[in-house]
């Protein structure tokens, strides 16, 4: 089989003993710790295609794009797997983004979490609903950012470190929680070290 990001958050909600340390950390840990704020997001309009909307996420290397309306409030996220859906269910190469939304809505299944949602409770929302990106709201409803599984995963990852995972980068140089250490202001000997 293929282990995913949205494994992880699966994982975290249904196993105890050796994920109770990350499942403490998830239940501390709020969204807003861990998203990609919407600045770094990429957008694409409602009046376009599923297609064409696929196309920019390839050409941005991203897993999701914000959908924005006529007035650029953001309306939803389309991510690749939005466009599999379109095209297993049949949906006219034509059909904009705006449509495809209309007819997923019609699901009922929270997209949506606030900054303050922990950790926990989105792996929760993301393993019932098999979603790999939330959209984080704030006040009024503002999209502030996006949580994906794989952010969820980089900041369960970092539990044992004194510093989050702010890119893959990070994630590559940490080789676990003595090297992260390391450069922590604490020092080693705070850590546990000699």
């Amino acid at each position: 089989g293929v282990f995913s990001a949205l494994d992880v958050a699966r994982g975290l909600c249904a196993l105890c003993s050796d994920l109770e340390v990350a499942m403490s950390f998830a239940d501390q840990t709020t969204c807003a710790m861990v998203m990609k704020p919407m600045e770094v997001v990429p957008t694409c309009r409602s009046t376009d295609t599923v297609h064409s909307a696929l196309s920019n996420l390839l050409a941005s290397r991203q897993h999701a794009a914000a959908v924005v309306d006529e007035q650029g409030t953001v309306i939803g996220l389309v991510t690749p797997r939005c466009a599999l859906q379109a095209l297993a269910a049949g949906t006219p190469p034509d059909c904009s983004v705006f449509s495809w939304l209309q007819h997923r809505r019609r699901q009922d299944v929270p997209r949506e979490v606030s900054p303050d949602c922990k950790l926990i409770r989105a792996a929760e929302i993301m393993a019932e609903h098999s979603l790999h990106h939330l959209l984080v709201e704030g006040p009024e409803h503002k999209p502030v950012g996006v949580l994906s599984s794989l952010d969820l995963a980089r900041g369960v990852a970092s539990s044992n470190c004194p510093f989050p995972f702010l890119s893959l980068a990070w994630l590559r140089l940490c080789k676990g929680p003595s090297a992260c250490t390391i450069h922590s202001a604490r020092g080693p000997a705070a850590a546990g070290g000699a």
